[in-house]
């Protein structure tokens, strides 16, 4: 049988010279049994406390759920952000602009053709400019179904391919002499066609050159170098046909 062990409270002294016992702490037991009951209990408690593991530690010291998924965004995010502009949409992008000065230069210099070569009227170059975008009114439905289900890389280079022959042949018809205005709007209509099919492929590609959240800033860049191409376009065609006559 266990006796209960009593520990000795020392009295202090008041204002008045009595004695009286000192008062107890907050979480200190203030009887002799519950003192000792509060001791068997630190006791019990220090034996039956579990061993420490490192697997326990390592545990309780991993973040939740909740906040490893948080940390895992924030870092895909900052990594997403560098990752655009991609050197494929680079490539892409200059490539466009590129083909976009070009496409204003060509315009220039066939409305300069008609005037100038062909002794064409206001209502010739009209009519160059109606077989230039009459292809998007008539095959612009369909186009999308051509487009769908082939790779639009190849498709956009064979079709610039395409355009830059029939181009050529403007220039050979002159030389030899069988240059006229119905041959220049079937080339020019020729040349509208492979636009159409080349403008098609190439607003699909681009979802695939980078991810849906940066379409946006992506067809903004675009929309950007081609408002360049429009207004260099025409002084660099009025410069060339000034240095070619």
């Amino acid at each position: 049988m266990d006796l209960p062990i009593v520990r000795h409270q020392p009295n202090l002294m008041n204002m008045d010279g009595n004695r009286t016992q000192r008062a107890s702490s907050p979480g200190e037991p203030s009887s002799v049994g519950d003192r000792a009951t509060h001791e068997g209990a630190e006791a019990e408690g220090v034996l039956r406390r579990p061993s420490t593991c490192p697997w326990r530690e390592r545990a309780a010291a991993a973040p939740p759920n909740g906040a490893s998924q948080h940390a895992n965004a924030r870092l895909a995010g900052v990594t997403s952000s560098e990752r655009f502009p991609s050197a494929s949409f680079l490539r892409y992008w200059r490539a466009d602009a590129v083909s976009g000065l070009g496409t204003y230069v060509t315009l220039f210099a066939l409305q300069t053709l008609v005037v100038l070569t062909l002794d064409g009227s206001a209502t010739d170059v009209g009519w160059l400019n109606a077989a230039r975008w009459l292809p998007f009114l008539v095959f612009g439905l369909v186009v999308g179904a051509l487009v769908d289900g082939r790779r639009r890389l190849p498709l956009m280079v064979s079709t610039d391919l395409v355009q830059a022959a029939l181009l050529l042949t403007i220039p050979l018809l002159w030389w030899l002499g069988l240059l006229s205005l119905p041959a220049l709007m079937v080339i020019v209509g020729g040349y509208g066609t492979a636009s159409v099919i080349n403008v098609a492929a190439a607003m699909s590609l681009l979802p695939r050159l980078v991810e849906r959240q940066y379409l946006q800033p992506a067809h903004a860049r675009i929309d950007g170098a081609d408002a360049v191409s429009a207004t260099a376009g025409p002084a660099f065609g009025g410069l060339l046909v000034s240095a070619v006559g």
